[in-house]
């Protein structure tokens, strides 16, 4: 009888430690899985954002003119800055560029300007978001809640901008005299995103190849 409990007593220890190392490789798995999703969701993100810079457009002299030489703004103007959403702060951009992306997703060689920014939606919690827009404004940032998500569980996106003497900043406006109306000649871009209970941290940087010098 004795043998008997002893070994109930054993079978039920080998089941319990054989479930709990099943339901660790199960939940490791699934750890796994999201974190890998939130990789991938950051990279498409990042792919996006250089494509639009390859694409990207700017005036230069002599079809550039400073702010104080015309009546209006500049259509092409490169506009960074930083900016809080739900006591976080972010990075805001918008500049213009031929990677035109249609409602369809159809990419076309239209002449667009593109916004980058955070928004924080009550079933979502914080989003990137690209707007994607033919017709221009006179309004330096125009948020559209509707605009295609780019990365949900958003807890960093910075934006770092060197100019030709690769001096780094986090603010920049090509119709502002501080930069010479130029605009800039290098970025690094920082996507964190929440998944589960860790941060996915990626980090990018590339020259800008088409950029305006600036302005005596």
């Amino acid at each position: 009888m004795i043998e008997l409990v002893v070994a109930v007593a054993i079978f039920g220890l080998v089941i319990t430690i054989v479930y709990s190392s099943f339901n660790t490789i199960i939940q490791g798995s699934e750890t796994i899985k999201v974190r890998s999703s939130c990789t991938e969701s950051a990279k498409h993100a990042l792919m996006i954002i250089e494509n639009d810079f390859n694409s990207l457009f700017v005036s230069v002299e002599p079809e550039y003119s400073k702010p104080d030489l015309r009546d209006s703004k500049d259509p092409f103007r490169f506009i960074c800055e930083k900016y809080f959403v739900d006591g976080k702060e972010f990075s805001k951009l918008r500049f213009t560029t031929f990677n035109h992306i249609s409602l369809n997703s159809l990419k076309t060689k239209s002449l667009s300007y593109v916004q980058y920014y955070v928004v924080n939606d009550p079933e979502n919690g914080l989003i990137l978001k690209r707007s994607d827009s033919l017709n221009f404004s006179d309004e330096d940032f125009t948020e559209d809640l509707k605009a295609p998500s780019l990365c949900e569980g958003i807890d960093s996106f910075k934006l770092t901008l060197l100019d030709k003497d690769n001096n780094e900043v986090n603010v920049w406006n090509s119709e502002d005299s501080s930069h010479y109306y130029s605009t800039p000649q290098y970025i690094k871009i920082n996507i964190a995103l929440k998944c589960k209970d860790t941060i996915q941290n990626l980090r990018t940087g590339f020259a800008i190849n088409h950029y305006r010098e600036p302005l005596n």
